[in-house]
């Protein structure tokens, strides 16, 4: 019974740590809300395109939610293992690698590749759209897609 609480709860934090990733800001991906919504569509023309790094949340705070899961699935796996006071030690031991592992994933997994698009409108206006997905080059023409305050562009 104790092994079966054991492996639901790590798969629980598991679960947990993963839900830590970032949303996407991607090209090809749409939400059902989004589906069958107008949107404005205008023509532009790529001017430069840089990698950057999309963030989630602080660093910090990323940080803590995975060392407190990683503490916690490390902590019932090292509980398994001994008896009497071995069992406290792997217990502290397994939390203890367990915080640090978490913490380690979860600010990578709060962090995500993305394109900055420096794209000139046909009216002239230059805007700048951050998104993940198909990547474009420089000097292509493309449609930038606006919904809702928020814009993509597709080739």
């Amino acid at each position: 019974m104790i092994n079966m609480i054991g492996k639901a709860s790590a798969l629980f934090c598991t679960a947990a740590l993963v839900a830590c990733s970032p949303p996407e800001a991607n090209s090809d991906v749409y939400t059902t809300g989004q589906a069958q919504q107008a949107a404005q569509v205008e023509r532009g023309k790529i001017i430069s395109v840089r990698d950057v790094v999309l963030k989630d949340r602080s660093d910090r705070e990323s940080e803590t939610i995975g060392a407190t899961v990683g503490a916690v699935i490390g902590g019932v796996l090292g509980n398994q293992v001994g008896g009497g006071d071995g069992r406290k030690a792997t217990t502290v031991a397994g939390a203890g690698v367990g915080a640090l592992a978490g913490s380690q994933i979860a600010k990578a997994n709060a962090t995500a590749k993305a394109q900055e698009y420096i794209v000139k409108k046909a009216n002239g206006q230059t805007i700048a759209i951050v998104q993940q997905g198909t990547v474009y080059s420089a000097g292509q023409r493309i449609n930038i897609i606006t919904r809702g305050g928020v814009s993509r562009i597709s080739g």
